[in-house]
């Protein structure tokens, strides 16, 4: 859980695919750029336990 509501996380998930960060196909979410998501997400900050990319 991420304590986000259901528009937010759309709208960010809709602006990603603009950009061509993700993509879904066939019901599964494709990324095509883990660095962007990396960056946005502070991963070099956290644990292994928090962020596994």
């Amino acid at each position: 859980m991420i304590g986000a509501t259901q528009e937010s996380v759309n709208r960010m998930l809709s602006d990603m695919k603009k950009h061509n960060t993700i993509d879904f196909v066939d019901s599964y979410l494709i990324v095509n750029d883990q660095n962007y998501l990396k960056d946005i997400c502070h991963c070099e900050n956290s644990s292994t336990d928090i962020c596994r990319m």
